[in-house]
């Protein structure tokens, strides 16, 4: 009985300090472009892309067949109001930002790297 006593308190430490390695969530959207698109700088070719960001990160990662193709600079809003789906908010061709499906937060695209 005496050896547990002292597992559970560290047990409940290890957990605590493991929380915020759990609470990083990553939200994802893919954009299909059939023209030429910018994101911060970047250019975008015709294709699929998959955008991807941590909560509270500061850089959204752009891929395309899975490799890397930017990493850019982002800043976290608060919305309004829930989306009902993820949006892709762009402006002339350039991305400039995007509302996760049901989320009160949005990444606005920095405009410069």
């Amino acid at each position: 009985m005496h050896r547990y006593s002292s597992f559970l308190p560290a047990l409940v430490v290890l957990l605590f300090a493991a929380l915020p390695a759990w609470a990083a969530r990553t939200y994802s959207t893919h954009l299909t472009i059939m023209n030429p698109y910018q994101i911060a700088g970047h250019r975008l070719r015709p294709g699929t892309y998959k955008l991807k960001v941590k909560s509270a990160a500061t850089r959204l990662s752009v891929l395309h067949h899975g490799r890397l193709v930017a990493s850019v600079p982002v800043r976290w809003q608060t919305l309004t109001r829930k989306p009902h789906h993820t949006e892709v908010i762009s402006d002339h061709r350039q991305v400039q930002q995007i509302r996760f499906h049901n989320q009160k937060m949005a990444v606005k695209i920095n405009s410069k790297s």
